[in-house]
């Protein structure tokens, strides 16, 4: 007979073997300050009197007129500037505002629900990007610290107020974005490659000024 193996000679291989994930208590924490951050916005009605945030809900509403049309993304304008039109969607990313058009024609909650509901989105969106990407480099406590300054800082809550919600889910995006190339640079598998470019597709259409930036720094 030949020699006896012992149980550890049968163990699976790693990738086989069940994976025990452990309760994220930084993550837990970042989440909940964000909603807590965005709760006003998600509780009061109507939307911050702020910069030119109905500016955006009439660009939402066309393109909620559009795709009632059977156009799913259009190019031109042609209810807006004073009923003439124009080639608005050539130039001006509004993949925001298209998001808020989507949730009212699924929810029928209105515009402005779908407003709210997209700038809340995105400031839990910004907090839970900064944590994971930088707990990655520092750990979690450095993530909580980053992005519970993130979440509060005067730049997303002025998107929120002032640039509208294609500012506010630029500024969500640019953690995750960083988060997927430094992913990429360190693993070089594709999938990150493929979420950083829909990340920075989803940071050029959402706000033009923002991207001019943050591509910049990346």
């Amino acid at each position: 007979m030949g020699e006896s193996r012992k149980p550890e000679d049968f163990e699976l291989p790693e990738w086989m073997q069940p994976q025990r994930s452990a309760l994220d208590w930084g993550l837990l924490v970042v989440v909940a300050f964000a909603v807590l951050a965005a709760w006003p916005l998600v509780t009061r009605a109507g939307l911050p009197q702020n910069g030119d945030i109905n500016w955006h809900v009439f660009i939402a509403a066309e393109l909620q007129s559009c795709i009632g049309q059977g156009v799913l993304y259009p190019r031109w304008a042609p209810d807006l500037f004073l009923g003439y039109g124009g080639p608005l969607f050539n130039y001006q990313g509004a993949l925001a505002e298209y998001l808020v058009a989507i949730y009212d024609l699924f929810t029928g909650s209105g515009l402005a629900a779908g407003m709210r509901f997209a700038l809340a989105g995105s400031v839990i969106m910004a907090g839970a990007g900064m944590y994971v990407w930088l707990r990655r480099r520092w750990g979690p406590e450095a993530g909580v610290v980053a992005s519970l300054a993130y979440v509060s800082g005067p730049c997303l809550a002025r998107g929120a107020e002032s640039g509208g919600p294609g500012e506010s889910l630029a500024l969500a995006a640019f953690p995750a974005i960083m988060w997927a190339l430094d992913r990429l640079a360190e693993d070089g598998h594709g999938r990150y490659a493929a979420a950083g470019a829909m990340l920075l597709a989803a940071l050029i259409t959402s706000h033009n000024a923002s991207a001019i930036i943050i591509l910049a720094l990346l």
